[in-house]
């Protein structure tokens, strides 16, 4: 790709200001007192959600920006507009130099609530990377510490961005010529993804920008903090080598590489990066597909960071009482020379066999329930193998649908995720383990099998797609005054719609 698509890509175009006359719509307008403390004096931008505006505090002369949502914005319902009066409140006492700091929020006459922040000196990560085709390691690395730093603040306080990208990272200059960077927007991300429902056809709602999407939003799972990590390690990719890791413009497939292609390492991009082995770590650690596996902590991603990472725990290995007497009793025997050293190999040997054949099948101990030694003994089969083995891939489908059907639900489209990766590696299982799902009675599950299915880009998928299009045949769409009589009546899953638009890309082209 050229600099300009990556540039189209990473960083969508600045929403025009709109004219006085349409930002006055609403009564929203230059000169307008807002809550009868804030004199709106210029807008700073519009997008589809809210507007900015620069404004002064006319009781103290302060000048503050103001982000006013967009009144059928706070509309969608009490339980959303309570959801930001109570992220409001968090990220009013929310106290750290890496975040931009909000000093008050409210609601207007007509509904459109607003939050009013510090207006700030410098210019948006965007712009900077606008003039620059890539920062130097050395500076990404300073930057990545204070965007660790201002995430760490408001995870301990419970607050997730969900929508990090470079528009939200503002650089402040200092008067040393340093620059601190603050984080923008915490506290109205989260309004903007519609409120979890335990409904299946809340399954597979993807929300966020899709350039630094986390693999889980993707999706349309249950997201928490470990999200704004995954999106972190995207931007370090990006600002190191001025390129997004996935250069694509389609938004479907740019969906399907964060949910299930590895990224690559930026050393591909940049072979110079090499001498930042630090740098390199952090970037595969943020950017894990498996939550689980990904780094837990904006504090933990920083050690990695500064190269203060702890070596992983050893091994542990069974307890000598479990050994035969005559076992023991050689080994305790420290009989010197080389008799000695091949009895205690056989005696290591024999104890592994041992210990290998009393421990119960991956699969019996996820089917009875002891889900945390299963996900132990998936961890500890994944540091051998690697974690894109179809049979580790594959195990930790099953866990998460069995983490699933016990108390997190949310967890289900993680197990799917797993069995298409294990699929397009060659998984017979995972084949298996998605046919069954998708003669299913509920719909949420074929549809995940059906996505799951068409995105393993696997020959040995079609059969079952051909299968689960033929049990949900098509039905023209209606539109119009009889789609909304339908949409009341017809609880249509789409599986089957899933399933042909997968067997469409499939499928070899005919002639």
């Amino acid at each position: 790709m050229t600099r300009e698509e990556t540039l189209q890509l990473a960083l969508p175009p600045s929403p025009a200001a709109a004219p006085a006359e349409a930002a006055g719509a609403a009564g929203i307008r230059p000169g307008y007192l807002l809550d009868g403390r804030y004199l709106l004096q210029a807008l700073l931008g519009e997008g589809g959600m809210s507007s900015v505006w620069r404004a002064e505090h006319v009781r103290i002369g302060r000048p503050v920006a103001v982000k006013i949502l967009r009144s059928e914005v706070a509309a969608h319902g009490a339980r959303d507009a309570e959801r930001f009066r109570r992220e409001a409140r968090i990220a009013v006492r929310l106290s750290s130099p890496h975040v931009v700091d909000v000093l008050d929020f409210g609601e207007t006459a007509d509904g459109a609530l607003y939050l009013v922040m510090e207006l700030l000196p410098g210019e948006s990560l965007r712009e900077r990377l606008r003039r620059e085709e890539r920062l130097p390691p050395e500076r990404v690395v300073e930057l990545l510490r204070q965007l660790l730093a201002g995430l760490d603040a408001a995870h301990r306080a419970g607050i997730v961005h969900r929508d990090l990208k470079p528009d939200n990272l503002w650089l402040v200059p200092l008067p040393d010529g340093g620059e601190r960077l603050k984080i923008l927007d915490f506290g109205i991300a989260k309004l903007q993804e519609p409120a979890q429902v335990a409904e299946p056809t809340q399954v597979g709602l993807v929300v966020g920008t899709p350039q630094f999407l986390s693999p889980e939003q993707a999706v349309g799972g249950e997201v928490d903090h470990r999200a704004d990590l995954y999106s972190a390690g995207i931007l370090a990719w990006l600002l190191v080598t001025g390129r997004h890791p996935f250069p694509t413009l389609d938004p479907r497939t740019l969906l399907r590489a964060h949910a299930y292609d590895p990224v690559p390492s930026p050393v591909g991009e940049l072979p110079s990066l090499q001498e930042h082995p630090a740098l390199l770590r952090f970037i595969a650690c943020a950017t894990e597909k498996d939550r689980t596996v990904r780094a837990q902590s904006a504090a933990e991603l920083l050690a990695v960071l500064e190269g203060r990472t702890r070596p992983p725990p050893p091994a542990r290995l069974p307890a000598l009482r479990s050994l035969p007497d005559a076992l023991l009793g050689a080994l305790r025997a420290r009989r010197p020379g080389p008799v000695h050293a091949a009895a205690a190999l056989a005696i290591v040997a024999a104890a592994a066999l041992a210990w290998a054949a009393l421990r119960p099948p991956l699969e019996s101990l996820i089917s009875s329930g002891r889900l945390a030694d299963a996900e132990d003994r998936i961890a500890a089969l994944a540091a051998r193998r690697g974690a894109g083995d179809p049979e580790v891939q594959y195990l930790r489908g099953l866990l998460e649908a069995a983490y699933a059907e016990h108390d997190a639900p949310e967890r289900l489209p993680h197990a799917f995720i797993s069995w298409s990766r294990a699929l397009a590696a060659g998984s017979a299982d995972a084949l298996a383990a998605l046919r069954r799902e998708a003669a299913s009675p509920r719909c949420d599950r074929r549809r995940l099998a059906a996505r799951a299915l068409g995105d393993s880009r696997a020959p040995a998928a079609l059969e079952a797609l051909r299968e689960l299009a033929a049990s949900e045949p098509a039905t023209p769409e209606p539109s119009g005054a009889l789609a909304r009589v339908l949409r009341d009546v017809d609880q249509r899953c789409g599986a089957g719609d899933l399933a042909r638009r997968a067997i469409r890309e499939l499928e070899p082209p005919r002639g």
